[in-house]
């Protein structure tokens, strides 16, 4: 949605398993300027905050599965980001948008 909206280009993408111990975005790049971070729940539901404080199973906000979240120019709230597993091992697949040249 977000991408359509604006002339972006690819700028990096990570596959991040999710499992009973809270994670961070692990590849953010850091020698592209990343202006929005997509982020693809695949397989199972998760938790998650983007302030940095580790979700619980049972507390964060819920993430479905199929479900795309969007971190929009702010870049600590994509290096804040924490995701749990919801019951069972879930897989995030995040794509770095940059803004074209």
């Amino acid at each position: 949605m977000f991408a359509l909206d604006r002339n972006l280009e690819y700028g990096g993408f990570e596959r991040l398993a999710v499992s009973n111990t809270a994670v961070g975005l692990a590849s953010i790049p850091s020698n592209v300027p990343i202006v929005l971070v997509q982020v693809d729940i695949e397989s199972n539901n998760i938790r998650f905050r983007a302030d940095g404080t580790d979700p619980t199973a049972t507390v964060g906000t819920l993430g479905q599965v199929d479900q795309v979240l969007w971190m929009d120019g702010n870049s600590d709230e994509w290096t804040s980001f924490r995701a749990i597993r919801q019951s069972s091992d879930a897989v995030l697949s995040v794509t770095y948008w940059k803004q074209a040249d």
